[in-house]
């Protein structure tokens, strides 16, 4: 049997509801219309033909402005933009407009058919933005007892009516209702846009980062589509007053469509009456997070660009973004907005500057005017910036680079070439010996030609890891490359496509013979016809070995082979040209020929990520070595020491008023401190370590302490006690006394503090400063070093501001004195007002160490020589001090002793220099630390350390200033200068 179930009232409307068929289709019934037969029924309790009538309405309503903006934007995509010139552009421009007009008027006729032309009063329209048929639908279908959608219907009015007494009160009604659940409670007008939006939000809190990244992705998309929606929807009916001119009727009208169009964005960053403020913005904040969680940092990068195109001053932002500099080996050429993102925020910029040009300079016809003729044709919306000329910081270039210490020893003229250049003086010896340590090992192609890529390189690391230190020093340099390239050419967007070491061999091997078809090239090949490269790509080749015999050298030529110029290699001369310039390299007679190719492109899509893969590959080694505060045990370490006559005297809060400071007594005997001191006379230079300008002279030609008139200042860093052992001037054995006292005072302050991470050497120098004799001035307010922090700028208010400029890489420090027969010379520690908070007296074998974040001074050297051996630690192994690695090759290849011994042999040393034994404790430590020691390249101009401006180890370029105007710290003799 087939039962026949029973319609009901409610089930009769749906039908007729759905079907759209119990109301005659007339063509004339607009949503202006239906709406008043809507408001008819109201009146006379019709419920059902209300309901009807309204959503007749609604839905009349979103199709015409559905349709009319579609025509729209479809006619105005559909005419072709003509390239027109001179007194040909304005009629070209109306004939396109005449042809848009065309085809609004036949789409719209086509999908409105009969539909009157006339639009509905503004008033209307503006009732139906602002959701008014849906105040009266929920009365409705609350009289026709549809309680959901009453709910909906109400809800859907209150998001944009929230103070509204009345509907509150229905709401709270509705929700007591019996089969009302609070998914009833829903916004019909939503966009969709904010549902991916709200989706996305409820993903980025969920950690859901896939899901994130779709949705706010959708909700973009869907964004920019709705703006461009509502951009169209301006493009309206407009009401002349009186009678303009034809040029003042259509700059009215475009000026109502602007303003209108600039609010759009407004307008969809509501969310019922919550504005949402950067909300296009905020989408690039929720996906670089979404991003980096996915590790899909090219996104990640482009993301941040974006966001910080809408927020450019972010401080969160900004911080993201030098993280991703300094943690991936990103640069600021990397960072580049998404396309879409990018045109709509200079779209709204140019609706900016016109409003703001309407604001301050345009007449509208209600003003009063006073004749003004003389300028108005000199009143003008501002011109879009030109663009800058690559070479027009040319000579600035050319002087900053003196100043640094980076030399240029040939030029684009010399050269015969444009956007050529030879610079020295970016590295020295040390640099060269350890990035070519990792191609030793290479095997060579049959041509005799040895190279490694950064790939390649990380393997060498993987299997050997004592080649650690070249790699990160090798990444470093490849990136002072690029940003000296940068500077020169005025650009920041250079990406380095690839980069290789490459080393050929001298003739005697036979590489000439093996060339003579073709023309040897510094990137490792033999070509034997030039190909057309392009003139947005250059070469950067860094010498890494010295030839001095007149052969090796690099040549460019003209189009005929001609050679034009030609340069000698140098460890530490850097030669720039383009990519397109045709050059060759000449065999070196006898020694092998090393150098770094660089080779750097304007295409993004050409980066090189190895680079990248080495920030990851290095940074996974860092995190090996960290341990959990829970793993951390140094008691049996420490007990050596204490068992070896070292004495811990004050540490920590309560003797100190510091946390991480100690004092400790006992590092070095008398006779090792007598030593040291003699080592410091017999080779350290009159303010070695401070730069000679800083240093003052006086009259009598004697260099003076850059922080008092009434001392001298020497030092003595590794490299200088290097050279001396070469030229025998002192014994190799008290050299190695101070490298391994050093060492063990790296390792009590890093034991002692309990840190979770090792400390490396950053800087190491020997110091004395001597009062000047005669002296009669009252110093009780003199200071021999103001007080100051090691890696950041002390304020005048207290606070200490970090840059580039300061020494970011130093995390601790150490000061080991060597006597204590002068008067005055106590460091002491500071409050932020440098005021003294607790002083400590020089004295043989007395080690002070402290974070480098602390603030301290020296007072003022009254009598006597006060010397010591200051001492820089860094946590970061891209940053070790090179100098000692060096040190500890030369001693070990001049047959110094370089076994590791214990703690107890220290005491067993005869104090003759050719008994010296190496005094770095036999304790566990990391394996060859100073062999994992590699200098930093340091971003800064002037020391704000316990010493001054070194002078004996590199620099580095700041990753975050790549301007043109600030061209990029690399620092005197690039990475030649040790600074304190």
């Amino acid at each position: 049997m087939v039962y026949v179930r029973k319609i009901t009232f409610s089930a009769l409307f749906l039908i007729c509801f759905s079907l759209l068929n119990c109301l005659p289709d007339d063509p004339s019934s607009t949503y202006e219309i239906l709406y008043e037969k809507a408001l008819e029924a109201y009146k006379d309790g019709n419920w059902f033909a209300c309901a009807s009538y309204l959503n007749r309405s609604i839905q009349d309503y979103k199709f015409y402005v559905e349709v009319v903006t579609r025509c729209r934007l479809n006619c105005k995509k559909s005419v072709i933009p003509a390239e027109a010139v001179g007194i040909n552009f304005e009629l070209i421009y109306y004939q396109q407009l005449l042809e848009i007009s065309d085809c609004l008027r036949r789409c719209k006729k086509g999908k409105l058919g009969k539909r009157p032309e006339i639009p509905a009063p503004l008033v209307v329209d503006r009732k139906f933005e602002d959701r008014m048929p849906y105040n009266y639908l929920q009365f409705c279908y609350f009289k026709l007892e549809k309680n959901k959608e009453a709910v909906a219907a109400a809800y859907t009015y209150f998001i944009t009516h929230q103070d509204d007494q009345r509907i509150i009160d229905n709401l709270k009604y509705y929700r007591g209702l019996e089969g009302v659940t609070d998914e009833d409670f829903k916004d019909l007008e939503r966009n969709a846009y904010q549902n991916a939006y709200v989706r996305g939000l409820h993903a980025y809190h969920d950690s859901d980062w896939e899901s994130t990244v779709k949705n706010m992705e959708e909700s973009l998309r869907l964004y920019f589509e709705e703006e461009e929606k509502c951009c169209a929807a301006c493009e309206g009916p407009y009401s002349h007053n009186g009678h303009p001119d034809f040029v003042n009727a259509v700059a009215d009208h475009f000026l109502v469509v602007l303003i209108c169009q600039y609010k759009c964005e407004e307008k969809l960053s509501v969310f019922g009456k919550e504005y949402l403020p950067n909300f296009v913005g905020e989408h690039f904040n929720f996906l670089q997070f979404a991003y980096f969680h996915m590790k899909d940092l090219d996104k990640v990068v482009q993301a941040v660009a974006t966001f910080l195109l809408f927020q450019p001053d972010d401080e969160d932002m900004l911080r993201n973004k030098a993280y991703y500099m300094k943690e991936f080996g990103f640069h600021q050429g990397h960072f580049i907005p998404f396309e879409e993102a990018k045109q709509y925020f200079e779209r709204r910029k140019i609706f900016s500057e016109i409003i703001d040009y309407v604001k301050t300079e345009y007449a509208l016809s209600s003003d009063k005017l006073v004749d003004d003729t003389s300028n108005a044709w000199t009143k003008k919306i501002p011109p879009l910036k030109e663009t800058t000329n690559p070479h027009s910081n040319y000579q600035p270039f050319m002087e900053y680079t003196e100043k640094i210490g980076v030399t240029i020893v040939a030029d684009s003229a010399e050269l015969n070439g444009s956007s050529r250049l030879a610079a020295d003086g970016f590295f020295h010896d040390d640099h060269c010996h350890i990035i070519s340590d990792l191609i030793r090992k290479k095997k060579s192609d049959s041509t005799g030609v040895r190279q490694i890529t950064i790939p390649e390189a990380i393997q060498v690391v993987v299997e050997e890891h004592e080649y650690e230190i070249s790699l990160r020093l090798l990444l470093r340099v490849i990136e002072v490359v690029r940003l000296y390239i940068s500077a020169f050419i005025n650009s920041t967007g250079l990406f380095v496509k690839q980069a290789r070491i490459v080393c050929r061999p001298g003739d005697d091997k036979g590489e000439k013979k093996q060339h003579e078809d073709c023309i040897p090239q510094e990137d490792g090949g033999c070509i034997k016809t030039f190909s057309h490269l392009s003139d947005q790509e250059y070469i950067g080749v860094a010498f890494l070995t010295n030839i001095i015999d007149g052969t090796g050298q690099l040549y460019f030529m003209d189009k005929d082979k001609q050679i034009q110029s030609s340069l000698a290699p140098k460890c530490g001369r850097l030669t720039i040209f383009k990519a397109s310039d045709h050059h060759g390299v000449n065999p070196s007679s006898v020694n092998e020929r090393c150098s770094l190719y660089v080779h750097l492109t304007s295409n993004v899509n050409d980066d090189d990520k190895s680079q990248r893969q080495v920030k990851e590959f290095l940074k996974k080694m860092d995190e090996g070595r960290t341990k959990q505060p829970s793993e951390v045990n140094n008691t049996e370490i420490l007990q050596q020491f204490y068992d070896q006559g070292v004495k811990i005297i004050q540490a920590g809060e309560k003797d100190l008023l510091g946390r991480e400071r100690l004092v400790a007594d006992g590092l070095a005997t008398e006779e090792e401190c007598s030593r040291l001191i003699n080592l410091t006379r017999q080779g350290a230079l009159l303010g070695d370590g401070y730069s000679r300008k800083g240093a003052v002279t006086q009259p009598d030609k004697t260099p003076t302490s850059p922080h008092t008139l009434y001392e001298t200042f020497q030092g003595l860093n590794i490299s200088r006690a290097v050279e001396l052992v070469q030229q025998k001037a002192v014994s190799m054995n008290i050299v190695q006394l101070a490298l391994d006292i050093s060492e063990m005072s790296r390792l009590l302050v890093e034991k002692f503090l309990n840190l979770s991470h090792p400390l490396y050497f950053e800087y190491t120098h020997l110091v004395c400063r001597t009062a000047k004799e005669a002296n009669e001035k009252d110093r009780s307010d003199d200071l021999s070093h103001p007080v100051h922090a090691d890696n950041c700028d002390l304020q005048p208010d207290g606070t200490c501001i970090v840059r580039e400029t300061s020494f970011m890489q130093r995390h601790y420090s150490a000061i080991l004195y060597l006597n204590e027969d002068i008067e005055g010379g106590d460091f002491f520690f500071a409050y932020p007002n440098k005021s003294v908070q607790v002083s400590v007296q020089p004295k043989c074998g007395r080690l002070v160490g402290f974070n480098a974040g602390e603030f301290h001074g020296v007072r003022a050297v009254l009598k006597g020589q006060r010397c010591a051996l200051a001492m820089w630690y860094t946590k970061d192994p891209s940053y070790v001090e090179l100098s000692r690695i060096t040190a500890k090759r030369v001693l070990s290849q001049m047959g110094g002793k370089s076994k590791t011994t214990t703690v107890t042999d220290r005491n067993q040393n005869t104090g003759k220099d050719d008994e010296v034994e190496d005094a770095s404790a036999n304790v566990v430590h990391p394996k060859n630390a100073d062999d994992q020691n590699s200098q930093s390249i340091p971003a800064s101009k002037e020391s704000k350390d316990a010493g001054a401006e070194r002078t004996d180890n590199e620099s580095e370029v700041s990753t975050s200033k790549e301007t043109s105007s600030s061209m990029m710290e690399v620092k005197s003799k690039a990475m030649e200068k040790e600074e304190l």
